[in-house]
């Protein structure tokens, strides 16, 4: 890791990375992209990850393709009632809504709808927004990066007393709601992830507000260093930085032997998928199952604990398969 001008964090080492990775059982998430696909589809692949074993599922929340405006694509939140009331195990969550997309009273009675069908099986993801073009389109304003910050803090710290107190009014310069009800009540409020991996504004918002924390695919590689970062932004506004459960997303290239590794590799490459480079960095999950075992073992002595797998290739959920059989296993307690 570079030199950073960030305080290092206190690395435990030995016996106390025993205890830590014993302490909490890692959590396995598979990220399924619904663009362009049929219900029935959706639903048929959905239960066969839960099948699998997996511990979470998570979609991107977007009222338009980002990829092309013209590609079906279901409303993420009701596509996650659904899926809650056609699964029993589970955990769903967004990768991630746009704190600006929606009405955020409106969004806090959804997702607490949602919590109600799934039994408590959800974790909303949140992130300031990016696609300006699909605020535009449902006539959301699109606020200057800053102000889209300060956005993504107020709506989460509106949403966490919108699901706990009786009756709520919030007067911030984004949110705005005057003695707002949520019925019914829920048990208890589902824990709030957030994606930002800016290091001035977007980790400082973490810190403050945070249940979880998910690093992008594309800064896996600086893993360490966004840690260090978040512990300080931590340390400034005097939160323990372990309340916050660090998750990963990761491009996971997986095959049997390294016969087949050299194949999907070349294919992926072939495709000129350029988010697809393999083999970029030592934590990318991307080997045999042997492999990915160690590399998952190095996240963990970092403090990552959770982990969102994007397998790509051909028969994604074929390789999610060979995950599950030859990788799940090595992380779950016997007793």
């Amino acid at each position: 890791m570079s030199a950073s001008v960030y305080p290092p964090r206190i690395v435990p080492t030995g016996i106390e990375i025993e205890r830590a990775i014993r302490a909490v059982d890692p959590d396995f998430g598979v990220v399924y992209l619904p663009f362009g696909r049929a219900w029935s589809d959706i639903l048929m692949d959905v239960l066969r990850i839960e099948s699998l074993g997996f511990d979470s599922l998570w979609i991107p929340d977007h009222l338009i393709a980002p990829d092309n405006p013209s590609r079906p694509v279901f409303e993420g939140w009701s596509l996650l009632a659904g899926l809650a009331a056609q699964t029993t195990r589970l955990r769903f969550g967004t990768l991630v809504s746009s704190a600006g997309l929606r009405n955020p009273a409106h969004l806090g009675k959804v997702i607490a709808t949602v919590d109600q069908i799934s039994g408590g099986r959800l974790t909303p993801g949140f992130g300031a927004g990016w696609a300006e073009a699909e605020c535009r389109a449902f006539n959301m304003p699109f606020p200057s990066t800053p102000d889209r910050f300060d956005q993504l803090r107020e709506v989460v710290q509106f949403l966490r007393r919108f699901w706990s107190e009786p009756e709520v009014t919030f007067t911030g310069d984004h949110v705005r709601v005057t003695d707002v009800v949520c019925t019914p009540r829920l048990e208890s409020p589902p824990p709030i992830l957030i994606a930002a991996g800016g290091e001035k504004r977007g980790l400082r918002v973490v810190a403050k507000e945070a249940d979880i924390w998910t690093n992008s695919s594309g800064d896996h590689e600086q893993l360490e260093h966004k840690l260090d970062v978040l512990h300080a932004h931590c340390d400034a506004v005097g939160r323990d930085p372990t309340v916050i459960r660090i998750s990963q997303q990761c491009l996971v290239g997986i095959a049997p032997d390294t016969t087949a590794l050299a194949g999907l590799i070349a294919a992926a490459r072939s495709a000129a998928n350029e988010e697809v480079d393999v083999a970029r960095h030592p934590l990318a999950l991307t080997g045999t199952p042997s492999q990915i075992v160690a590399r998952i073992e190095q996240h963990l002595e970092l403090g990552c604990s959770m982990f969102m797998l994007d397998f790509f290739g051909p028969d994604q959920l074929e390789r999610a398969s060979l995950f599950a059989r030859e990788v799940l296993p090595c992380f779950r307690r016997t007793e």
